[in-house]
């Protein structure tokens, strides 16, 4: 059996929102490219 505890902040400063959104915009990115990269049938790059 797994069990996963997922923690959101509830209370973030205007600073802190704002790296958060930075933060899953780059994510959001590195994603996008990973799943090109794996659409083109490039499993090397996909796997960084």
């Amino acid at each position: 059996i797994i069990q996963v505890a997922i923690k959101t902040p509830t209370h973030l400063t205007k600073k802190q929102e704002a790296l958060l959104r930075d933060f899953a915009e780059l994510e959001s990115k590195k994603l996008s490219t990973k799943l090109k990269n794996i659409l083109k049938g490039d499993a090397s790059e996909s796997a960084s």
